[in-house]
């Protein structure tokens, strides 16, 4: 079975680490391809890698998550987004629903939870 790809999208290092080292990310089939500390990074890194999955906190410099996303939709509409946001904020939410993500998981992680995320995901994504 073919590995999702995942890119990881947060401004604290020690988030991604702890996405990269506490998730059984081939327990899942994906494969974390790439990292971005703010906006204009996670615009990139999306255009270059072309990532199944990126995992994106709202609240990152330079240009917030929810941009990123809408900006990236254009450009990139298979790309499945997940929130992963200390904002349990309802404009946050609603707005990341007008931009259709798979899922907004609040911090910190049960990585049970975003465990079944990942997997509804994939199960969507291999169906299309």
């Amino acid at each position: 079975m073919k590995k999702l790809r995942v890119l990881l999208v947060d401004d604290e290092i020690m988030i991604r680490e702890g996405f990269k080292r506490l998730f059984d990310w081939d327990a899942h089939d994906c494969e974390v391809v790439g990292e971005a500390a703010d906006g204009m990074e996670a615009l990139a890194k999306i255009d270059s890698l072309q990532p199944d999955i990126a995992i994106m906190d709202i609240n990152i410099p330079i240009m917030n998550g929810l941009k990123v996303i809408q900006m990236s939709r254009l450009k990139h509409p298979d790309t499945a987004f997940v929130i992963v946001s200390g904002y349990d904020d309802f404009s946050y939410c609603r707005e990341a629903l007008r931009l259709q993500i798979t899922d907004y998981i609040l911090k910190p992680v049960n990585y049970e939870e975003f465990g079944t995320c990942i997997d509804n995901l994939k199960i969507a994504l291999f169906q299309r």
